[in-house]
C-alpha cells in the first residue's frame, strides 16, 4: 500500500490523502461503521476517523459535518478506510460524517470537542517536556532529546543536564532547558524558550524571544 500526502485544509479535517492499493479479501461484511480514536478531545486536537467494512473502490470522504471545512479521500483497502483529522476550535458536540462515491452518508459518529485546559504550571514543563520528547506525542513529542554535554541546535529541542554542573545550550528553536541537579548554567539562545535550572545555584540567560526563566538568576 502506498500513502501519498497530497496537501493540509484548513478547516475542521486538515489530512488530504490518497491511498492506493488492492482490496484484500476482508472477513464477512457488516454495515459499514465509524470509529473516532479519541472520541472526546480538545477544541483544535487531532483524533482518527477509521471507516470498519466499507466496499471498495472508493474514494470515501470525511468530514466534520457541521463545522465546515474539507474532507478526505481513501480508496478503502482492506475493506477499511481512514484519515487523520482536527477538531473544531469551538467546544460543542459535532458529527463526522463519511460519504461514499456517490455522496451518500453511510456511516457517521459523534465528536465530543472540549475546551482546552490551562496550561502545566511552569515547575512541571521540564518533567512533561522529558516524558513526551520524541514520542510524537503532546506538546513535546516532535522536540529533539539533546542530553549534555551535548548541545541543542537549529529546530526545538529538550536539552537535558546531568546531577551535576552543566553548561546548556538551546541554539535556535523554541527549546526546553532542565538542569536538574548541580550548579549549572543555562543558555537559552534565539527563540521562545523555557530554562529551569532546577535545584542548587543556577544561571539563566534566556536570549532573544519570550522566554520564561525559573530557579536559577535569571538574565533575559
Amino acid at each position: 500500500m502506498i500513502v501519498r500526502p497530497i496537501r493540509a485544509l484548513v478547516g475542521a479535517a486538515v489530512a488530504l490523502l490518497v491511498v492506493t492499493g488492492s482490496a484484500g479479501p476482508g472477513s464477512a461484511q457488516g454495515a459499514p461503521t465509524l470509529h473516532l480514536d479519541p472520541a472526546t478531545v480538545v477544541a483544535g486536537g487531532g483524533f482518527s476517523a477509521t471507516l470498519v467494512n466499507c466496499t471498495p473502490p472508493g474514494p470515501y470522504l470525511f468530514e466534520v459535518s457541521n463545522a465546515g471545512g474539507g474532507m478526505s479521500p481513501d480508496n478503502c483497502p482492506e475493506h477499511e478506510a481512514g484519515t487523520a483529522l482536527l477538531a473544531p476550535s469551538t467546544p460543542g458536540q459535532y458529527t463526522v460524517v463519511v460519504k461514499d462515491p456517490q455522496f451518500n452518508v453511510v456511516a457517521s459518529a459523534t465528536l465530543t470537542v472540549t475546551a482546552a485546559g490551562p496550561g502545566p504550571s511552569p515547575a512541571a514543563i521540564c518533567a512533561l517536556a522529558i516524558a513526551e520528547v520524541g514520542t510524537g506525542v503532546g506538546t513535546y513529542g516532535r522536540y529533539k532529546l539533546v542530553q549534555a554535554p551535548a548541545q541543542g541546535r537549529s529546530g526545538n529541542d529538550v536539552v537535558v543536564g546531568t546531577p551535576g554542573d552543566d553548561v546548556l545550550v538551546g541554539g535556535s528553536g523554541n527549546d526546553v532547558l532542565c538542569g536538574l541537579g548541580g550548579d549549572d548554567v543555562l543558555l537559552g539562545g534565539s527563540g521562545n524558550d523555557h530554562l529551569d535550572g532546577g535545584p542548587d545555584i543556577d544561571a539563566l540567560t534566556g536570549g532573544s524571544g519570550n522566554d520564561t526563566l525559573i530557579n536559577g538568576e535569571t538574565n533575559d
